[in-house]
């Protein structure tokens, strides 16, 4: 019995000891926390890491856009230009259990990250895949992309460091806390005071849609057996995120609705800025997942309804945005060559149809494929090859075939010596590596490429606003005006919306395909664009 009563009290004792130590540890009374300076370490990082880019602060209100943090928090985040994935994020949370939801979210920025730029720049998703620094000690979250991780790890770990405080974030107001860690902007309307202003601005316009969100519309009756027939025999299968059916492949397309919204809403702002003396059109390009694919897969292949998506888009636009909702036009053709089979790029005579429906509802002739000259490149093979491996795709390219400008056009520029330079809209890579061909297009991408028409006389000015597939529609465009501004926001340094102001531009064509409006990185590239 003694040793029974002896038992039980150094239980309670224990039970006591253990109580006492958690009060101190987990209850504010000694225990040790990680805590770091957000300024401090954003600082550092900006002046020890070799990044392969010059890094830009990412306004506060904007990293929602690209990384969907619980708040409050504390913190900073930098990216690089278009052409390189170098980026960071240092962030202090008012918990550990935001800090995990945001470990999750930084994850699936990342990985979305390396998505977008597998597509046009292959080393950099090389570079997020595997030169990525990330850790979370705490209520602290750092993530680096960047090739010099040795000094990534080492500036990321000098900076956090054990506190006997755990540290307290209290909501922010006006972008306190995230002002630029080397120096100070000139005066400006708080990001509060311009959304109060935007805020104003579309309760006077009854018109305009742009702040409605809504989930997938009632769509008209849709039949298949209203298009062109495309049989198969060969089977469906799954690479990734690529369906692979025989020679031809094809990339799943899921709808976000967040990330739809924010693209809309940067089309209708685009417009509100603009005013009533510039038409903004928006086209948005659909995926061959839903085009070309074989009748036997089309309501099997994994991803969402295009389609659907594609209204629901066009639904959110303001009234005074002008749809070109090119789905229908597509599928009428979609048994021709309007889809590479290996890349996930639209063709020459895909954005030949697209360009005549811009046309039909811009009111302007379009000028016919009949009687253009023409380049026939040979062999090509992209992307999904690339994605894939898959034999078939190498075994059996496809064809490139470019229609050039009836017009007498030619790309402006400059050398680096300062003269003035001519080049031609569509280069010929016949002679080209079969994975670079789609770059004859306008020379690939590029930040800005300016297309000048001899034959038309006037003043007429158009923007074109794009990624990837706009260059082999924005040939089209430029026999219409006299100047085409050709713009790729993922590399474009200046407001896109003050430089078609100071360039009198009369005209603004979005084109972008349906893929990029899931993209948190990729609208984030555009609205920076848009509000820089």
């Amino acid at each position: 019995m003694k040793s029974s009563r002896r038992a039980l009290k150094l239980i309670i004792t224990a039970v006591v000891c253990l109580a006492i130590v958690f009060c101190f540890t987990g209850c504010g009374g000694g225990g040790k926390h990680w805590a770091m300076d957000p300024k401090g370490m954003t600082k550092n990082i900006l002046q020890s890491i070799d990044f392969d880019s010059d890094m830009k602060q990412v306004k506060k209100k904007a990293v929602a856009t690209y990384i969907d943090l619980p708040e409050p928090y504390e913190g900073y985040m930098y990216m690089g230009d278009g052409s390189h994935a170098d980026t960071f994020g240092v962030f202090a949370f008012a918990s550990e259990g935001d800090s995990k939801d945001a470990e999750k979210a930084v994850k699936s920025y990342l990985k979305e990250l390396e998505d977008s730029f597998s597509r046009y720049i292959p080393e950099e998703a090389d570079k997020v895949a595997n030169h990525t620094y990330t850790v979370r000690k705490g209520n602290n979250v750092i993530f680096i992309v960047s090739s010099d991780e040795e000094a990534a790890e080492k500036v990321v770990l000098e900076g956090l460091y054990e506190s006997e405080e755990d540290t307290k974030i209290e909501a922010e107001t006006e972008d306190e806390g995230n002002k630029e860690p080397e120096k100070t902007e000139e005066p400006e309307k708080t990001d509060e005071q311009k959304e109060d202003q935007e805020q104003g601005e579309d309760k006077s316009d009854n018109e305009d849609k742009e702040d409605e969100e809504k989930t997938e519309p009632v769509s008209t009756e849709f039949s298949l057996n209203n298009y062109p027939k495309i049989d198969t025999n060969s089977k469906l299968k799954y690479i990734g995120y690529i369906g692979v059916c025989g020679r031809s492949a094809y990339e799943i397309y899921d709808y976000v609705e967040s990330t739809a919204s924010t693209y809309a809403k940067l089309i209708n702002k685009t417009k509100k800025a603009l005013g009533s003396d510039v038409n903004v059109y928006d086209m948005i390009v659909p995926l061959s997942s839903k085009i070309t694919i074989p009748n036997k897969y089309y309501d099997e292949i994994k991803g969402s309804d295009q389609r659907k998506a594609l209204d629901n888009l066009y639904d959110k636009l303001s009234s005074k945005v002008i749809p070109v909702n090119i789905f229908e036009t597509m599928m009428q053709h979609r048994d021709k060559h309007i889809y590479f089979r290996t890349d996930h790029h639209w063709t020459s005579l895909g954005a030949y149809y697209a360009y005549e429906k811009w046309c039909d509802v811009s009111g302007k002739d379009a000028i016919p494929l009949k009687g253009r000259d023409t380049i026939d490149m040979g062999d090509f093979v992209g992307s999904f090859y690339t994605d894939t491996k898959a034999t078939a795709l190498k075994k059996h390219p496809d064809k490139l075939k470019a229609y050039l400008p009836k017009g007498n056009c030619y790309i402006w520029g400059k050398d680096s010596e300062g003269n003035t330079t001519q080049s031609d809209v569509i280069r010929d890579y016949s002679d080209s590596a079969d994975f670079t061909k789609y770059d004859s297009f306008l020379g690939g991408d590029k930040g800005l490429v300016l297309i000048i028409n001899k034959d038309v006389k006037d003043d007429s000015v158009c923007f074109v606003v794009k990624e990837s597939f706009g260059n082999c529609i924005a040939p089209y465009f430029a026999d219409h005006y006299h100047k085409v501004y050709v713009i790729d926001y993922r590399y474009f340094n200046k407001n896109i919306i003050s430089y078609a102001k100071e360039k009198k531009a009369t005209d603004i064509i979005f084109v972008n395909n349906i893929g990029m409006t899931r993209s948190s990185y990729l609208v984030g590239k555009l609205q920076e664009a848009l509000t820089r």
